[in-house]
């Protein structure tokens, strides 16, 4: 129930820029977490300029890895006039999904006649999800953490046309989300996943393109 309510603020929060959205934002890139292996991360932002150097907006992001360790057990090797084939058993398959959901504000200063450099702070919530299958001992877990985020990073971007920009960003990503796990001997325990590291990205944003 905490983290619904965290993320409904987020969202009733930024629903005046909503209201005004004036710029798009798709990027990609990779994150490397310190508790889980470096991965892609994709997000979409929508916002508003305030002026020509401040501007704010909600960005969801989505980080996902998968781990799989597969062992070959034949082999037909190719002969004249044939195609070879390896037949592999997966042992082990993890994966871990982050989304954070991020309440952004951007501060854009002109460094040259078509060259911006970008300063980005932002907080937010996250969900966390790891799921872990071992298949040579039969089992199957699945584990839900959540909790607050935040991020700090620069970048710098060049116009692409009147109304789209190509931008790169360094960001660092700060997040520990975590799961209550009941008690043990009369006191509160929880575990947690630390998911802070940096990340870069590329992207594109459209002007007067959103909602």
């Amino acid at each position: 129930m905490k983290h619904i309510l965290t993320i409904l603020m987020i969202l009733i929060f930024s629903a005046g820029i909503f209201a005004q959205g004036s710029f798009t934002d798709f990027k990609i890139g990779l994150l490397m977490p310190s508790d889980a292996e470096t991965g892609f991360i994709g997000g979409i932002g929508f916002g508003k300029m305030v002026d020509e150097k401040v501007g704010a907006g909600l960005e969801l992001n989505y980080y996902g890895k998968t781990f799989t360790k597969e062992t070959k057990v034949a082999e037909d090797p190719a002969t004249i006039g044939t195609t070879g084939s390896s037949t592999y058993v997966t042992e082990i398959e993890n994966s871990t999904t982050l989304i954070p959901i991020m309440f952004n504000v951007v501060l854009v200063t002109q460094a040259g006649p078509n060259f911006d450099l970008r300063f980005t702070g932002g907080v937010g919530y996250e969900l966390l999800w790891v799921n872990e299958n071992n298949y040579q001992d039969g089992y199957e877990d699945t584990r839900f953490y959540s909790g607050f985020a935040w991020q700090v990073g620069a970048g710098a971007s060049i116009p692409m046309s009147r109304n789209s920009d190509i931008f790169a960003e360094a960001m660092y990503h700060g997040g520990s989300p975590s799961k209550d796990e009941g008690k043990e001997l009369g006191l509160p325990v929880r575990t947690e996943v630390d998911m802070s590291g940096f990340m870069v990205r590329l992207g594109i944003r459209l002007y007067n393109f959103g909602f």
